[in-house]
């Protein structure tokens, strides 16, 4: 999923990352990956949806995103979609 979202194969993308959501274990940057490939794709409430599954497993993709989006090499643009849906996570409080 990561791969094909480089390459701007968007659709591929969502699915790649939604048959990955769908696993019972699946891991925090899963549900951050499919946050901002359905934040590209203009689908933000279910963008917003995922990004939450994401902090519930790791706050870090809330507070700390300049360190995770590292970790996992995450591009710039990527943290750029990340930090849109982390703005409405904020004013949904």
């Amino acid at each position: 999923a990561f791969v094909l979202f480089q390459l701007a194969r968007y659709e591929e993308a969502e699915a790649a990352w939604k048959l990955a959501t769908d696993h019972e274990d699946a891991d925090d940057y899963v549900f951050a990956g499919h946050a901002v490939v359905l934040e590209q794709l203009n689908r933000p409430a279910e963008a917003v949806a995922q990004y939450r599954k994401a902090v519930q497993l790791n706050r870090r993709w809330k507070n700390k995103l300049d360190a995770v989006g590292a970790e996992y090499s995450w591009t710039e643009p990527m943290l750029v979609l990340a930090t849109h849906i982390i703005g409405r996570l904020r004013a949904v409080r």
